[in-house]
């Protein structure tokens, strides 16, 4: 049986800006911090231009987009209140050369599966 058609790459926060992704969950901002402070982020599925599993990178795309300043920061004190356009530059390209890895997803025989999966 032919393997399924999956490639899989490494993609910044700012290359992933370009695809889609669904709503926010509760308490974005603790997203963003997390990614500042390093915390691992999970594989990111791909189909379409679509990421799939968005919830952990639709906050991401929406505070560089300027969407909403960070709140309830936890960890990241001196942040709080500041949008996407207030950050300090070198905390901007942290977030910006943060790594994610993505799976590309070229075969619908395998959505289900990836779907069961998030």
């Amino acid at each position: 049986m032919e393997r399924p058609k999956i490639h899989t790459r490494n993609l910044t926060a700012k290359e992933l800006l370009a695809y889609t992704v669904g709503g926010l969950p509760a308490n974005p901002s603790r997203y963003v911090e997390s990614l500042i402070v390093r915390v691992p982020f999970p594989s990111l599925y791909i189909h379409n231009g679509v990421i799939l599993n968005d919830r952990s990178f639709a906050p991401i795309k929406a505070f560089m987009l300027g969407i909403f300043p960070l709140s309830g920061m936890e960890f990241l004190l001196d942040l709080e209140g500041k949008d996407w356009y207030n950050l300090p530059r070198n905390w901007k390209r942290l977030v910006e050369e943060s790594v994610f890895t993505c799976h590309d997803v070229w075969e619908e025989v395998i959505m289900e599966r990836i779907y069961e999966m998030l």
